[in-house]
């Protein structure tokens, strides 16, 4: 009896993972549950569902007697494979509405972040270029507007080639979703409750690139940070980003504190070709930082005025050394670079 019915539950773990499709689905929203990753006994990730919340098993895939549905969005669900049906609906009990925001009056209802943003880059460790804003990003239903106050422009390019050139002058957009949908789309994020933090893992290699962690800030008070680094190809990528809210799973985009991107790429003839100056280089790094200063709800007459401020003339500094000085959030220039950012630039006036 045992003889044959091994060869029974082979064949039907071919004729599961060959033929079904599941969806999984929020109890309580109704919508599509994405990015929910499947895990077999061994703890093996075998699959993901994609952004309709649906799930196909292909050939290969390591099935067991039992799966278990795992995010940090829902509660964790055990389901017995001999009762999997094709195209059955599975529902996720959330563990939290990332929807709901606090309640704030009708009239003010245009959230706005007011930001430090700054740019730089180096060659070798010597500095070319820094340019830095005052920002203000409006934030309306699923759309971001980005207000540019002021900015200063600084770089190493002769004046004969400074218009000829037209010098990018990057301006760091927001991301429209929030901090776990945006992690939860292109990563696993797998709770490791022995060192309290979540970590990061590639969908494909399966490799640990970062992890989200709390940590107190010198305030004492319970902050998320977020650390993420990959390897491309000839680059490195680094990104952390810091929120002003203890509970992980709530934290969205008004919680944002700082962030930076730091790129670190190894100088290649491709490089060279675009630029023959970087002949005889070994490393570019450039680092852009937001500093978000204030955060408030406006009404509408008030959002009004925020559009009509700002300038258009970007090759006009309208920064101070007193600015600064003013800033409640900031991070102080590594003194080297301050040193020549004073020295060596060409403020563009």
């Amino acid at each position: 009896m045992k003889k044959l019915l091994i060869p029974c539950l082979i064949l039907f773990s071919i004729i599961v993972h060959s033929q079904t499709t599941l969806y999984f689905k929020d109890t309580v929203s109704n919508k599509p549950s994405s990015y929910v990753m499947v895990l077999n006994e061994n703890e093996e990730i075998i699959g993901t569902s994609n952004e309709d919340g649906e799930i196909y098993f292909d050939e290969g895939v390591k099935l067991t007697s039992r799966l278990f549905l795992e995010s940090i969005f829902y509660e964790r669900r055990e389901l017995l494979i001999s009762e999997i049906k094709n195209n059955t609906t599975i529902l996720l009990i959330p563990l939290v509405n990332l929807l709901d925001e606090v309640e704030i009056e009708n009239k003010k209802k245009y959230l706005v972040l007011t930001a430090y943003y700054r740019i730089y880059n180096t060659v070798d460790g010597v500095l070319q270029s820094f340019f830095d804003y005052e920002i203000k990003y409006v934030i309306k239903k699923n759309s971001i507007q980005r207000i540019v106050l002021n900015n200063r422009i600084f770089d190493t390019i002769s004046n004969e080639n400074y218009k000829k050139d037209k010098r990018p002058f990057w301006r760091s957009d927001l991301k429209k979703k929030s901090l776990f949908v945006r992690l939860n789309s292109n990563y696993h994020l797998i709770n490791d409750s022995e060192d309290g933090v979540i970590n990061i893992v590639d969908k494909k290699t399966k490799e640990v690139y970062g992890t989200v962690k709390r940590e107190l800030n010198i305030n004492n008070q319970s902050n998320i940070l977020v650390y993420l680094e990959k390897e491309y190809e000839n680059s490195i990528g680094i990104a952390r980003e810091e929120y002003n809210n203890e509970d992980l799973l709530k934290t969205t985009i008004k919680d944002l504190k700082h962030s930076s991107r730091t790129s670190i790429r190894t100088v290649t003839p491709k490089y060279i070709k675009i630029s023959p100056s970087l002949k005889g280089k070994e490393k570019i790094v450039t680092k852009k930082e937001r500093f978000i200063q204030s955060v408030e709800y406006v009404t509408k007459e008030e959002y009004k005025k925020i559009l009509k401020m700002g300038y258009k003339d970007v090759s006009v500094s309208h920064y101070t050394k007193e600015f600064w000085k003013n800033l409640e959030t900031f991070t102080p220039l590594d003194s080297l670079i301050e040193k020549q950012l004073n020295t060596i630039l060409v403020e563009r006036k």
